[in-house]
């Protein structure tokens, strides 16, 4: 009797060990059915059309409200009061004035009056090139450059506007809470004299890496020798 309970035990316990790698064999099989469903999901065409025109909606969204801040950011900043712009949102009593509601008013403040200022243009600008890219297929400006460009430009233009504007309160929008905060910490390190400077050096830093511009001022010859030689093409002629 012990024999055979102990051969039933032995029986139970390799059947037990054999449905667990089959359970696992599942979960596996399982896994890569999802994982399948998500990559074609993501290659599906009707995607990324639905993606593009996202983006595009987003992209209008943002520069209707950044607009309509430039005209109404002192009413909904007043409004959204000094413990945050997410105020508009869960107070009923409030009216934003923004022209797409509170969503518009607290997107714009936050990019525009927190963050960058008017340099916040740039971002549906880029999401417009980004959808345009994904919906029709169609580069309008080499995507790369433009992301870099656009992130020198963003950082540039709002300290460069938060340093022009410091002292003027009505102005700030223009500059930002980063432009604000930047130049802030750039004039009291190097001074206002050492940041305008800095500020100078850096985009003509740009404008030569990104242009090649020339500081060489061109021989007269250069110019005066085309304009000759026109001169006397034209008299050659007339005789």
């Amino acid at each position: 009797m012990a024999s055979k309970a102990n051969r039933l035990k032995s029986e139970e316990g390799e059947e037990q060990v054999k449905e667990k790698p089959a359970r696992k064999s599942k979960d596996k099989k399982g896994l890569k059915g999802t994982l399948r469903n998500v990559r074609n999901f993501l290659a599906d065409e009707r995607t990324h059309k639905v993606f593009g025109l996202v983006l595009l909606l987003v992209s209008f969204f943002m520069l209707v409200a950044f607009v309509s801040n430039l005209v109404h950011w002192k009413k909904d900043m007043a409004i959204a009061g000094s413990t945050g712009n997410w105020q508009l949102l869960f107070r009923n009593e409030l009216e934003a004035s923004n022209w797409l509601g509170k969503i518009g008013a607290i997107t714009a403040l936050q990019f525009m009056n927190s963050w960058f200022g008017i340099s916040a243009f740039v971002f549906p600008f880029l999401l417009f090139l980004t959808g345009v890219k994904v919906l029709l297929d169609i580069t309008l400006l080499p995507f790369g450059k433009t992301i870099r460009y656009s992130l020198f430009g963003v950082i540039w233009l709002c300290t460069f506007l938060g340093y022009a504007f410091h002292s003027h309160p009505d102005l700030l929008i223009y500059g930002g809470g980063y432009g604000y905060h930047l130049s802030q910490t750039l004039n009291t390190v190097v001074g206002i004299v050492g940041t305008g400077a800095l500020l100078v050096f850096s985009m003509l830093t740009f404008l030569v890496f990104t242009f090649n511009i020339s500081f060489k001022r061109k021989p007269v010859e250069d110019v005066v020798e085309p304009v000759d030689a026109a001169a006397a093409a034209v008299a050659s002629e007339n005789m």
